[in-house]
């Protein structure tokens, strides 16, 4: 018997190391499933046939691991990943940057390709001085100027109201003279905080004296704030050299990536839209100052869309991983790996890296 407890820690050690070595196994007789998120020039489909950077390196890994497959093809990034989640398919692959969140509720292979996010921008051909002054004249300063306008006017002709009986010598019964008289005043708080040569007496008076010296302070405050706007956004196209350039504009991306969740997460203005090419038509109507999305694949879209006046803003961002995702403890994992790595040695994908990336890109 007690022989027995000496053996049993030994046959335990081989059960589960036994195990372990069966859990850590695939069984390459059966088809994969592939899910596939379509995003130039990582995949797409042409002809009726899926092809792309991601697409030629998965066919590499399936003939090193001989495993055939079958391919599903879902709309956005979030799809992919609830697939994967859900084992509804056994790896998932495209521009699929390797997150935190992410890895909360699916497995990573070991990265393929190193890079980030960057700016696509609208090439400013006219003169920094004149899209200044031409921005100072647009709809939004207009608002404001109205805005200001009518709020003195209001002002003006409520303080006449209540002082012209009272206090004629500042504020005179006869309507034009009064109430330039009350313009007068309304101004020079404005600007300056009060008037010397004129002050309401009465109660009335003084309550709209106090309203406006109080309003007067959220007033000036929107006057700054809107010219800046209009002066950043006026001379952005010129002198944008990061991300931080554009902290008070509003970004494009694209919904459900990585991109979306850095740009929320640091408090950026964004607009999402279903695609890279949906965001381009925010960017031509300015409704956006620039795209922020994936370097790749910004490189490779600008350089196939020449004739769009778009160009590359900035050094790359956010640095992020780009890999296969799987299952949570799938064995498929450690053999793609094992190719991954073969594949990375051999210099494989670097040939195909210069393949399909621009070669200003650089992805190590």
């Amino acid at each position: 018997m007690r022989s027995f407890f000496l053996i049993l820690p030994i046959l335990c050690f081989f059960h589960f190391n036994t195990t372990a070595q069966v859990d850590s196994t695939f069984d390459n007789s059966k088809p994969l499933k592939i899910v596939v998120k379509p995003t130039l020039p990582f995949i797409f489909e042409e002809d009726g046939e899926i092809n792309g950077f991601a697409i030629e390196l998965w066919d590499r890994i399936a003939d090193e691991l001989d495993v055939d497959y079958t391919l599903s093809i879902v709309k956005t990034m979030p799809e992919l990943i609830s697939t994967i989640q859900e084992n509804k398919a056994d790896i998932g692959i495209g521009s699929v940057s390797i997150t935190e969140e992410r890895e909360k509720i699916v497995d990573f292979t070991q990265p393929y390709m190193e890079s980030g996010l960057r700016l696509l921008k609208r090439v400013d051909t006219e003169n920094s001085s004149f899209s200044t002054i031409r921005h100072l004249f647009s709809g939004e300063i207009f608002l404001a100027i109205l805005i200001i306008f009518l709020l003195i006017l209001f002002i003006s002709h409520l303080l006449w109201v209540v002082e012209r009986k009272i206090n004629a010598e500042s504020f005179p019964v006869n309507y034009r003279i009064g109430i330039k008289e009350s313009i007068w005043w309304s101004l020079s708080t404005l600007i300056s905080g009060g008037c010397e040569n004129k002050a309401p007496i009465g109660f009335a008076g003084r309550l709209v004296a106090i309203t406006w010296m109080l309003g007067g302070i959220g007033l000036t405050s929107f006057i700054t704030a809107t010219l800046a706007s209009a002066l950043t956004i006026g001379s952005l196209n010129n002198s944008v050299n990061g991300i931080s350039d554009l902290k008070a504009t509003n970004l494009g991306t694209i919904e459900g990536s990585s991109a979306e969740a850095f740009l929320k997460k640091s408090g950026y203005n964004i607009i999402g839209y279903k695609d890279l090419d949906k965001s381009v038509v925010g960017l031509e109507s300015k409704k956006i100052s620039a795209i922020v999305f994936d370097s790749p694949v910004l490189l490779y879209y600008n350089s196939i869309h020449q004739g769009k006046n778009l160009e590359i803003a900035g050094e790359i961002f956010e640095k992020q991983d780009y890999g296969f995702a799987l299952p949570l403890g799938s064995p498929l994992r450690k053999e793609v790996n094992s190719v991954i790595l073969k594949l990375k040695f051999s210099g494989f994908i670097d040939d195909l890296k210069e393949k399909w990336f621009p070669s200003e890109e650089v992805v190590e």
